[in-house]
């Protein structure tokens, strides 16, 4: 027996099951238990897995067969010459060879999206589902989906994972067509990101520093409005109510300042000026530390 054990892989596997399915059918019992649990189980098992091979690719090259027949009368047709259709004149051909154009489509959009930050993948029914990533000082962070189905010149988001705050509808009514997908993308992208600046900016200035602590801190879920009390570890530096208000959603940066010194000082309005100043052009922590750390050493 374990002469034939090796005989059994070295002639052709679709053959050889096909003998030792025949033998185990006129064997005794015992017989036919052991080359079905041993030799023809193993070999059953091959036998599937090449018919699956042999499918995809036959798939595949009846695909390209189709894809390469529309892409050829679509260019004579351009060009004002006339051919038959072939196999294309079977509706069922011709529908599937407009579904592989709009995915061979989908596939460069896919490759040109990769490097920057999006992915997708296709799905059935003309459905694709897209991945957002986010980022902020190069730390990465939680990804958004967003699953689109291509209907003709239109397109529509059927369900999404984007923060309700973010104007998903406005962004969509303005890019409805299939051909702006692109253009929606990154400008969903963009409010994402600018959230997540906004947020992570609030992360890292509450965590404080030497100079200064933050007290009473509140804000918005959209991060559009902030609020909290400043205060300087130096006691020549009086405390401030702070709010930082954001005119739009997807900048990083408020757009108003309002200040309140809670201590009546000599040259609040000097150090209020310069305090905005550096709110308005620089991030939560980078504004706060710079201030905080000239104010520190000096009288005000």
């Amino acid at each position: 027996m374990a002469g034939n054990e090796g005989a059994v892989y070295k002639g052709n596997t679709m053959r050889e099951f096909e003998r030792l399915r025949k033998q185990s059918s006129s064997s005794s019992e015992g017989r036919l238990h052991w080359t079905k649990d041993a030799e023809l189980l193993e070999l059953e098992q091959k036998y599937n897995r090449l018919l699956k091979q042999k499918e995809a690719l036959s798939k595949k090259v009846n695909e390209t067969s189709l894809l390469n027949q529309l892409q050829y009368y679509v260019e004579q047709h351009n060009e004002g010459e006339f051919v038959p259709l072939g196999d294309l004149a079977i509706e069922d051909n011709l529908f599937k060879a407009v579904e592989l154009v709009k995915k061979k489509k989908l596939m460069e959009t896919y490759n040109a999206y990769r490097l920057t930050g999006l992915a997708f993948v296709l799905l059935d029914d003309n459905r694709v589902r897209f991945c957002l990533d986010t980022f902020y000082r190069g730390q990465y962070f939680e990804p958004f989906y967003m699953e689109i189905q291509l209907q003709d010149d239109k397109m529509k988001i059927l369900k999404h994972t984007i923060p309700f705050f973010i104007p998903l509808e406005e962004i969509h009514q303005k890019y409805e067509n299939s051909a702006d997908i692109k253009e929606l993308l990154s400008v969903v992208s963009g409010y994402l990101k600018a959230f997540v600046s906004r947020r992570q900016q609030c992360v890292k200035f509450k965590e404080g520093n030497e100079d200064y602590s933050v007290e009473n801190f509140y804000a918005t879920l959209a991060f559009d409005f902030v609020k909290f009390t400043l205060k300087c570890s130096s006691d020549n530096f009086p405390d401030f109510e702070v709010k930082l208000k954001y005119s739009s959603l997807n900048e990083t940066l408020p757009k108003n300042v309002d200040l309140k010194c809670l201590a009546d000082t000599d040259g609040q309005d000097v150090v209020t000026d310069d305090l905005r100043a550096n709110l308005l052009s620089l991030e939560m922590k980078e504004a706060i530390v710079e201030f905080t750390g000239i104010a520190s050493q000096s009288s005000i």
